[in-house]
Order: C-alpha cells, then structure tokens, then sequence
C-alpha cells in the first residue's frame, strides 16, 4: 500500500460495544472526549512511559481509525492486542480485510479537484463521503481512505498530478508544524514530554491511567525534560534517517537524534530530539556522517522562515 504523504502511513480500523474504552485506557490521549468527526496526533506507550508508536486517531460514530507509520503495524497490532483480554474489542488491519483500503495523503486544498463535488475538511476532523473517508491532520493535508481500486483510479485519472507532486514537501509539512512520526529505529526510545506531545495535544493528564501513565506523570511534577523535539537543519544531503545519532562537536558526546528527515534543494529539514543546552548553539554534529553540521531552532516559525 501507498501513501503520498509520509510513504508510509497505513489505517488500523478499531470497533465494538468496548472500543471507546479499551482505547481510553491504553492511549496518551483523552479518547473519551474525542467526538464523532474528530482527528488528532495520539500515542501509545510502553510501561516504562517509552512511546511506541505516534499515530493520527480519528473518530466516525463508534469506528475508529489508526493511521500510522506501516513499519510498525505488524508489531503494534500484536502487542495491542494482548491488552484486549475479553473486551468486546475488534483490531482489523484494514489494509488486509475483506473490502480493504489504502490511502493517498495529498494537500486538503486540492480535495476538491481530486474528487469533484466534496469539500475540503476543516482541520483535525474526519468526515465521511459515500465510498470515501477524508481525515485531515496534520493541518492542511488530508488522507484519502477507501478501496484499492478506487485509489489507483485516482491516481490514473489525475496522473500529471501525482507525477508533479512533490512528496517531500508533504513530509516538510509534518516536519515544519512539530510533527514526529516514529519508526522502529526509534520505537521505544522517547518520553511524550521528549517529543512535545503535551503541546501537540497528543498528551492528557487528566484522563486516568494508561501503560506508563505514572512515569511520566511523575516526569511532569517531580522531574525535568532534558531533551525535547526541535526543528533543524543541514546543508548536508546524505540522508540522515530516523534514529541517526547527535553529537556535541566541541565534547564528542551523545546529545540526541534523529527522529524525522526530509532531503531539499539546500540540504535537508529535520526533527530532531536534543538535549536543550545544545538547541540554537550551532554546534551539532551527525555522529556517523563526518561534517554533517545540523543547526536546531527552539522557535518553529522563526526558524523556518530565516532558515529558508
């Protein structure tokens, strides 16, 4: 399966009487409170309060969509359903399912050449049309879920467009509003707090527990975030892939990594997990990729827009 978007994303369809539940219990995010028609940025975490999988979550009725990273469906789905017990829960892979479906992420502008007479979806929201499920987050781009045939349709029917499209700059969008997408170099590696999920409302406090809830409360009120996501840059075009290591130029030590990459006409655009004396110094440095000098911004939109 394909997607446009990130090349990666694919739909994990949650249902039954227990699904509300059985997902409250188990998430960072208050999925009590998400209503019919809602999307946003979830994860789940280890009991250690290590985050497995960030992923887009969105509510249609008593149906709920997983759509994340498709390198680690295979062992989400397994590990997620070992908490099912005997909850009235169904986890499908939609991708494998009787009537299975795939997804094309494209700008949410362009909804409405693409497929005529719908319009485009406010942000974070899911909507329904017919044969077609829209979500659109993060903002401004929307993933198109419905069958094989239907997308590959799509795709014939406006083929200058995805030929012309330019995927990186799709994956630019996440990385450019603070978006992280984890993949199994870096499954189980980062604290919510470490990848800003608390700003991102991706992260509730006040929701009861979940697998790793007391750890990173206890990170919240007692502890300090030594790390956090930030947007960077290099002028450097070796692709640096998820999980690469950061070093300090000036000490040599381990200071971060890699979480997300995009490679650009002057380099590359990142996010990256860094610890925060070293965000804005400049002397950054890809541990396995000599002369890879990365710049990381704490300000995103000071930083995008003076970096380009």
């Amino acid at each position: 399966m394909n997607s446009y978007m990130f090349n990666f994303l694919v739909p994990l369809k949650v249902e039954g009487a227990d699904a509300a539940g059985f997902l409250h219990s188990q998430l960072t995010t208050d999925v009590a409170g998400l209503a019919s028609g809602q999307a946003g940025l979830s994860a789940w975490c280890d009991p250690k309060g290590r985050v497995i999988a960030t992923f887009i979550l969105a509510r249609l009725d008593e149906t709920y969509w997983l759509l994340l990273p498709g390198a680690l469906k295979e062992v989400f789905i397994k590990r997620l359903k070992m908490y099912v017990l005997r909850s009235a829960v169904n986890i499908v892979d939609a991708t494998c399912a009787p009537g299975s479906c795939a997804t094309v992420s494209v700008p949410a502008k362009d909804i409405t050449t693409l497929l005529p007479g719908l319009a485009a979806n406010p942000d974070q929201s899911v909507t329904r049309h017919n044969d077609y499920t829209l979500v659109t987050y993060p903002a401004d781009v929307t993933t198109i879920l419905t069958g094989r045939e239907k997308i590959s349709r799509l795709r014939r029917a406006y083929e200058t467009y995805f030929l012309d499209m330019d995927r990186r700059a799709l994956n630019k969008t996440s990385i450019r509003q603070g978006i992280p997408w984890l993949q199994a170099e870096t499954s189980g590696r980062f604290l919510p707090q470490e990848l800003n999920l608390g700003t991102l409302n991706a992260l509730s406090f006040d929701k009861g527990c979940y697998p790793g809830q007391e750890i990173i409360a206890r990170l919240r009120y007692r502890g300090e975030v030594k790390r956090y996501l930030c947007y960077a840059t290099t002028g450097n075009r070796t692709p640096l892939e998820p999980g690469a290591g950061l070093v300090s130029q000036e000490e040599g030590k381990n200071i971060g990594a890699v979480v997300n990459s995009t490679v650009t006409d002057k380099g590359q655009e990142l996010l990256v997990v860094l610890e925060r004396d070293h965000i804005e110094s400049g002397k950054v440095i890809a541990k396995d990729i000599p002369g890879c000098l990365l710049r990381a911004y704490d300000d995103y939109d000071h930083s995008i827009s003076s970096s380009h």
